[in-house]
């Protein structure tokens, strides 16, 4: 797939005088397949604007795909590649673009949870807990497209469009039901439904992933842990304890996305319960996880956090650039949570600066800053400046993909 925007010539001989004298080259011969700039729209004829007469220069877009059909050594120095242009990117393209576009001008769009994680980090997770790699779809990058665009929906809330794209990815990469891919986006829409609260239906996707999996696999903790979610919010207490219960017990005390979710409705239930005794042995236990390292829902971002946030910020001086990004990252969320969207561009802006200042460890890295910059990038489109939500957004992508091709 070409990633930047690339130009090319139509005649050999000046793609041969781009090469003279150097140490290793590289010759692309692209077959257009009878595609010319006025059918397609992946690239465009710039002859008029080149700077050599005779170029006869052509633009490739960002996204255009290529396959390789041969690759030739020439000469001790140069390599001969030969590559065919594929349209079935720019035909998803062009759906996906008719379908977002009914929804991008929706009137009022409600954030339902800002998160330091989010679905695309979820799916990277659970397929590492699945396989022990990291997630990557470079072999299909239309997948990546729709699971881009579905992620993008369930941050903004529009989660039933959200679901549909998940599963139009996973239709068109043709996955089998007990494929990785599959078992770890099945589990993603069960949690989307039960944002919508149509808990039976979560109920489906639940069986589906839990008939694939063996119960001792770690990614069955975070199975339990979305069951104890459903059955909460269904009302099932009883059933709920016993799921995030199973689900700790699975994990074994390893650290898994669903901790601190886990250890706060257990603790939650008990006290409803009012069996105190075990609520102080589950509290103990809660005080090892590192918080840090994982979301945050607006349901924690009350004023009470706000203000010791702000506190901190003004009157402690030895904080290091990685304690003060957290703390304006959460003043921002909290200042867009309540429609302060000047206000919340501002400290968020901020934390990016504190976090590329001393960034975060390896592993934090990739999960924290491509959330931080979609955050920024919901504050740019809330202020309707469109082109910089976009840039953001792009960045969110580029880290993204960089990592997940490591």
């Amino acid at each position: 797939m070409n990633t930047i925007i690339s130009t090319t010539t139509r005649d050999e001989d000046v793609a041969r005088h781009f090469i003279l004298g150097a140490a290793h080259a590289v010759i692309l011969k692209i077959d257009l397949q009878n595609q010319t700039s006025t059918t397609s729209k992946q690239f465009i004829d710039i002859s008029h604007l080149s700077t050599i007469p005779g170029e006869q220069e052509i633009l490739f877009f960002v996204g255009t795909v290529f396959s390789i059909d041969s690759v030739e050594q020439e000469t001790d120095s140069t390599w001969f590649i030969k590559l065919t242009l594929h349209e079935e990117i720019s035909k998803h393209m062009e759906k996906l673009a008719s379908d977002f576009q009914q929804y991008i001008n929706f009137p009022c769009i409600q954030l339902h949870s800002f998160m330091k994680t989010d679905d695309f980090n979820m799916i990277d997770l659970y397929y590492s807990m699945l396989t022990g790699q990291n997630f990557s779809l470079n072999n299909n990058p239309t997948t990546m497209i729709y699971i881009h665009v579905a992620f993008s929906f369930s941050n903004l809330g529009f989660y039933k469009q959200a679901i549909q794209f998940y599963e139009q990815g996973i239709s068109v990469g043709k996955f089998s039901i007990d494929s990785p891919e599959s078992k770890v986006l099945y589990l993603i829409i069960d949690y989307l439904y039960s944002h919508l609260s149509e808990y039976d239906t979560a109920r489906i996707y639940i069986g589906i992933v839990l008939s694939c999996l063996d119960e001792t696999d770690l990614l069955a903790s975070e199975l339990f842990n979305h069951i104890g979610d459903v059955e909460n919010k269904d009302k099932n207490e009883d059933n709920a304890l016993s799921c995030y219960q199973e689900a700790l017990k699975i994990a074994n005390y390893q650290d898994i996305p669903s901790l601190p979710n886990i250890y706060r409705n257990i603790i939650g239930i008990l006290k409803k319960k009012r069996n105190f005794q075990e609520v102080s042995v589950y509290e103990e236990q809660a005080k090892e996880i590192d918080y840090n390292q994982y979301h945050i829902s607006t349901l924690e971002l009350g004023k009470k956090i706000f203000e010791t946030c702000k506190n901190q910020l003004e009157n402690e001086t030895n904080l290091t650039p990685i304690q003060r990004g957290d703390l304006l990252y959460k003043v921002g969320l909290y200042l867009m949570k309540n429609n302060d969207f000047q206000g919340a561009l501002t400290n968020l802006l901020e934390a990016k600066k504190s976090f590329l200042e001393e960034p975060p460890s390896w592993h934090r890295f990739p999960r924290q800053l491509p959330t931080l910059f979609d955050n920024i990038a919901f504050a740019y489109l809330f202020l309707r400046d469109h082109l910089k939500a976009l840039a953001m957004w792009k960045k969110a992508i580029d880290i993204r993909n960089s990592f997940c091709s490591n």
